[in-house]
């Protein structure tokens, strides 16, 4: 076996007592430029085991490129020809210059996370790899990497082989399946009546309502500065920061924005309310599953509930007329305030105190 390491050497000792792997290699590439010089493999790994938008390179590094606070490193397997058969792309919060703890990159927000195989041996190799190439930390930081499916066997071997980790249960992510239930029983009977109470004030003030699907990334990017003004407006009405008042959070939105709109999955939805904006979402069409990445509505149109109509409408889009089996709400916060739900994806965090 050969173990290679960019940026970080590992402990010659721990490499000699550790039984051999059966794979070619085992390298572990750190920092921004080692991580982006395997970007080809990466993708192409990603796409092989159809891991969600937010486990993929470009959104996983955004934060990175952005923040100086947090370092990514991938630890990668080979076979014998030398072809990447597994990785897991990770994140070391630094502070100091010390690394605070580890996650998985592009889980912050709690978004889902994947380790990047189909096979459990493969899995279960990564994680047994851990500890030969974070030997070099005289104080291991907390690990926690999550959310990650929690049926998934890749998931459990990976945890099975890194030694002194746990799997813990973590807040389950609420979807709207549409095999199940009758059409829009996903709704409650709360929600029913908000949507019926918009159509009638609608109405009744004699305004004009209309919905705009668009995944052109120029026109995207182009009411992105509008996007970004809903956004802070909604958090400080709340009496709340916005993460958009932040700089650097502030530049990972419109990176991982714009590369999703310029890979073309990315779908502006806006509502119009007397040619007004009244609200927008931002969705993913990953088929066959259709991704709410998030949604805002402008205040002065509150009597209207303009958020959840237009949510309504997407959801509908996606299920009826784009075919998805699924729409995603893509993190488990406040799942109590969702338009709906039918069903729910579990997960879990494999932690290493």
């Amino acid at each position: 076996m050969t173990v290679t390491s960019a940026g970080r050497a590992p402990d010659a000792a721990s490499l000699a007592a550790s039984p051999p792997l059966p794979f070619l290699a085992v390298e572990l590439a750190y920092g921004l430029r080692e991580v982006g010089a395997l970007e080809r493999e990466l993708t192409a790994l990603a796409e092989g085991c159809g891991a969600p938008p937010t486990a993929r390179l470009g959104w996983q590094l955004a934060a990175c490129t952005d923040s100086r606070q947090v370092e990514p490193w991938v630890l990668l397997l080979r076979d014998t020809s030398g072809t990447a058969v597994g990785a897991a792309v990770l994140v070391d919060h630094v502070e100091d210059r010390r690394i605070q703890s580890t996650t998985l990159a592009g889980t912050d927000g709690g978004h889902r996370g994947a380790l990047l195989t189909r096979e459990p041996h493969v899995a279960h190799a990564l994680g047994e790899s851990w500890h030969l190439l974070r030997a070099d930390q005289h104080r291991p930081a907390p690990v926690m990497l999550g959310p990650l499916p929690a049926d998934d066997l890749v998931v459990a071997a990976f945890a099975a082989g890194l030694s002194g980790s746990w799997l813990e249960p973590a807040a389950e992510i609420p979807v709207i399946r549409s095999g199940v239930g009758s059409p829009r029983e996903y709704l409650s009977a709360g929600m029913s009546r908000t949507l019926r109470k918009t159509a009638n004030r609608l109405a009744a003030d004699g305004r004009t309502a209309g919905a705009r699907f668009t995944s052109d990334a120029g026109e995207i990017r182009g009411q992105l500065p509008q996007l970004e003004q809903v956004y802070r407006q909604r958090d400080h009405v709340h009496g709340r920061a916005s993460d958009l008042d932040d700089a650097a959070r502030q530049q990972t939105w419109r990176h991982r924005v714009g590369d999703l709109a310029d890979a073309g999955v990315l779908e502006l939805a806006t509502l119009e309310i007397d040619g007004e904006l009244a609200a927008y979402t931002l969705g993913i069409n990953d088929d066959p599953t259709y991704r709410l990445l998030e949604g805002r509505f402008v205040t002065g149109w509150a009597r209207y509930s303009p958020g959840r109509y237009l949510e309504a409408l997407v959801v509908e889009r996606a299920l009826a007329a784009r075919g998805a089996t699924t729409f995603d709400w893509m993190t488990a916060v406040a799942p109590d305030s969702l338009l709906g739900r039918n069903d729910a994806d579990p997960m879990v965090l494999v932690r290493l105190a």
